[in-house]
């Protein structure tokens, strides 16, 4: 998927996709964005790592890139990786997808990475823990931020407090926090996670949303009226949150259905919100 985003009042709105030549071809890439507002892209690295053909969408188009890092997925495929994991092969696969992803961010001056704090054995939490402290130390010295995204499936990564905490033992102003609304969705119906605590608990370290559908377990669906993020965003909103919301749907007609999910969220009414 691809990220774009377009600044709305004071709302900056955003779009995710696999990759941003598609569904649009490079040549139409800044009209299609452009036509539907969006003027930011986070670009999934394991899905789209060609810099020359990005550079062009860049010029072409004036858009602004986030990157978002390969995860954990079917442990078969290139690119799935593991910042937690103990096994060195995993642990060297993972830091030259890293130092992949931070390369393309950095030569196409992205504001940040978003990394996954994925998997851990439950009997090795610590460790699977303190692992993905040391790797993303030995990137918190680049020039793009990197934000650490809430999971629902990580035994470190679902509470607001956990993401904290990873963020305070890496002790870096570059490092900060992404929060995925439909994932913290899922944990308030698995843990009974407070949703709104997110934004108490981690405030200013918030520098960019995820928004998406959710329906039962499963995430990244369309909005409907009776699974918009209503309280979350007009939490954020309400705390005059400045990044991007990022939406992270997947549309049955593209782009015809990314206009839909905007205008969506676009048009969330918070005057009568109880946050």
């Amino acid at each position: 998927m691809v990220i774009g985003s377009a600044v709305v009042g004071s709302m900056t709105m955003g779009i995710c996709s696999s990759c941003p030549l598609y569904p649009c071809t490079q040549d139409k890439i800044s009209r299609c964005f452009f036509d539907i507002g969006f003027r930011f892209l986070e670009i999934r690295v394991a899905y789209c790592c060609n810099v020359e053909a990005l550079k062009d969408v860049k010029s072409e188009s004036g858009l602004d890139f986030g990157f978002h890092a390969p995860y954990l997925l079917d442990e078969n495929l290139p690119f799935s990786i593991n910042l937690c994991s103990a096994d060195p092969e995993m642990r060297k696969k993972s830091r030259q997808w890293m130092e992949k992803t931070f390369k393309i961010a950095e030569e196409l001056d992205g504001s940040y990475v978003v990394v996954h704090p994925d998997y851990v054995d439950s009997e090795n939490v610590e460790e699977g823990k303190s692992n993905f402290i040391d790797m993303i130390k030995e990137f918190s010295d680049s020039s793009v931020e990197i934000l650490i995204e809430n999971l629902f499936n990580s035994q470190i990564a679902i509470y607001p407090e956990q993401i904290l905490e990873l963020i305070e033992a890496i002790d870096s102003d570059k490092v900060n926090a992404l929060w995925d609304v439909g994932h913290s969705i899922i944990a308030s119906k698995l843990y009974g996670l407070d949703l709104l605590d997110f934004p108490r608990v981690l405030n200013k370290k918030i520098k960019a949303v995820h928004l998406h559908g959710v329906e039962g377990d499963l995430d990244h669906q369309p909005f409907r009226e009776d699974n918009l993020p209503v309280k979350p965003v007009c939490q954020l909103k309400n705390k005059s949150f400045k990044g991007p919301f990022v939406l992270e749907v997947i549309p049955k007609k593209m782009p015809d259905g990314l206009v839909v999910a905007k205008k969506q969220i676009e048009n969330i009414n918070c005057r009568n919100t109880t946050t």
